[in-house]
Order: C-alpha cells, then structure tokens, then sequence
C-alpha cells in the first residue's frame, strides 16, 4: 500500500487509515494523537506483510482529524460524512466529555452502520467505560463511552446488542499514554501489540545507546579541554617563571655588572625595555612580587637620574619607590619579599 492511500474492503476504497472524533474539550488529546499516528513508523520487518487491509504501510497515511462540533439539529456536514465513508477506520478519545457529546455519538453511529463495527477503537483518556451501566459501577458522570460506542448499530441506526469497544487506556495506572498509543496502532495495522512494544524497547535501547556514546563523546571532549587548559597554564606559569628570572637578572646582576664600568646608556636602555615591558603586562598591584620589582626599577631610574645630576627627577623615582615599598610593607600575610 502506498503511504497517501488505503487499499478497498470490498467494493469501497478507503482515502484515510483513521478518523478521529473527540470533544472540543478534548483537543489537546485529539492534537496529540493526530501527531502520533502520522509521525509512527512501521518497524521494517513487519511493513509489505499481508493484512486484512492489503499489504502493510511504512506510515499510518493519512489520517483525518474531526474538529467542528455538532449542532443540535445533529446533521453530520458532507465533508464529515465523505471522511467517515472513505475512512478504514474510526477511532473514538473516550471522555465524559465525548459521552456527552451528540457530534461524537453520531459519528459513531454512522460508522457503524457502513458495516464497520469491528473497525472501531477507542483512546480512553479520563472517566470510566461503562460507568453508567450497573449500580455497583461510578456514577454515570464518569462515563467515558458514548452510547453509540457501548452498543451495536444496525445499518438503520438502531442501538441493538451490547458493545464490547476495543480499547487502549491512557490514563495512570492503566496502559499509560505509550501502550496505549500501540495498542491502537496495532489495530490500525492488524498486528500484535506485543510486535510494536518490542520495537518500540528496541527504539528505546538504541536511543539510550547514542545518548550514552554522546555523553561519552562530550566527557572526553571536556576531559581533552581541560587537559588542554591546564597544560597552557602551565605552559604559561613557567614562562612567566623564566621571565621573572631574566627581569631578576636584569635588574640586579647586569646592573651591577654594567654600573662600574660607567655603561649608564646601557643602563638607561635596559631601564625603559624593563619599564615598558612591565606597563604591558598590566601587573597586578595585588602581587608583592611584581610590585617590589617595579620599585626597584624605579629606585635604579632615581640612581641614574641622580648619577647625570637631574636632582628633582632623581627625588621623584625615589618617592615613588618608597611609596611602593611601604604599600609592600602594609600588604597582610606577605612574606618573602626583598625591599
């Protein structure tokens, strides 16, 4: 069968897999299961197998969903009536609301005056079946089946026999709204529930397989950005490491080298690379390290000064310097820094 039309039943040939009728009041429920039977697809083994309707279908294509409301006059539209007949199948949102609703009990019992009782099943969605029936059973309120729905309908629309709707319940505690989801479905496709629960188990088992294997995928992926992350941060604590070292060594021992010998340009020189290089780096004046190093750059600046007689710039990088030095000194808990 093709996915856009049914097979025939005799002389007619059906347009649509289903019919749905529901209350107005039960649209979210007649939404949901419009969706659901469209969008199900047949596990593979079991599509092109023979049925009562013709070799099996990929998809339940296409379904016609209800959504007027019936006037009081009860008249069925031509749209309504032409769906019904060229529909294999009805299937009935059962509610206290359809019970009492005259547009689905009429659609019932046009449905089932085509001949096609045994083609008609029911989503019981709240109420109880058969609740209006018997004294030891809920109050008739709670009804869920139409009239229509709970006995036969002879081909001249007389209520005869007592019905026995087939049914899948999606309330709690009963089929849940899965089961029951497959267990029309497999009415509509004439195959064993049990032949869709296991695909769908085995849906369910493939799916977990990928979100685990996903879930595996972006653990490795973070474990390998935090490999990555920490490496760089070590990468970078030891070459802040090897830069303080070479500032050290410019600072103090080269310094000392370059001063007795009267290299002062040189001094100069490596002054303001040192200088620039920290203005830079945007040191933080949090980090006592950093902070003595600049007084001391700035202590050497007032030698220089002070050695190529400039006296006023000479006093300015001292006072400076000492500022730094007494914030050092103020700074709780550090130790290990050389003033």
């Amino acid at each position: 069968m093709s996915t856009t039309a049914s097979e025939s039943i005799g002389a007619e040939t059906f347009k649509y897999w289903a019919f749905i009728t529901y209350s107005h009041r039960d649209k979210k429920w007649g939404d949901w299961l419009h969706r659901a039977l469209e969008t199900f697809r047949v596990p593979k083994r079991i599509v092109g197998q023979p049925t009562r309707d013709g070799p099996r279908p990929k998809r339940l294509f296409p379904i016609f969903r209800d959504r007027e409301e019936l006037a009081a006059s009860a008249d069925l539209s031509t749209e309504v009536h032409q769906a019904l007949v060229k529909s294999s199948y009805l299937v009935v949102v059962c509610s206290p609301n359809s019970a009492k609703s005259i547009w689905v009990n009429e659609e019932i019992k046009f449905f089932k005056k085509l001949g096609r009782e045994d083609r008609v099943l029911a989503l019981i969605v709240a109420g109880e079946p058969n609740a209006s029936e018997g004294e030891s059973r809920p109050t008739k309120e709670e009804e869920c089946f139409p009239e229509a729905m709970r006995h036969r309908i002879d081909s001249g629309g007389q209520v005869s026999l007592r019905a026995e709707p087939i049914a899948g319940d999606a309330r709690e505690g009963k089929d849940g709204k899965t089961n029951a989801k497959l267990k029309l479905i497999a009415g509509l496709l004439d195959t064993s529930f049990d032949t869709l629960r296991q695909r769908e188990q085995e849906r369910w088992r493939r799916s977990m397989l990928r979100a685990t294997a996903l879930a595996f995928v972006v653990a490795v992926a973070m474990s390998l950005v935090a490999l990555y992350a920490i490496d760089q941060e070590r990468r970078a604590v030891a070459a802040r490491k090897n830069a303080e070292d070479m500032l050290d060594y410019i600072l103090y021992d080269l310094r000392d080298k370059l001063q007795p010998i009267g290299h002062l340009d040189i001094i100069e020189d490596v002054q303001k690379r040192v200088e620039t290089y920290y203005k830079n780096l945007g040191f933080s004046q949090q980090d006592p390290k950093a902070l003595n190093d600049w007084a001391t750059i700035l202590a050497q600046e007032g030698d220089r000064l002070l050695a190529q007689g400039d006296l006023n710039g000479a006093k300015a990088k001292y006072e400076e310097s000492l500022w730094i030095e007494k914030k050092l000194v103020q700074q709780p808990g550090e130790t290990g820094v050389a003033i």
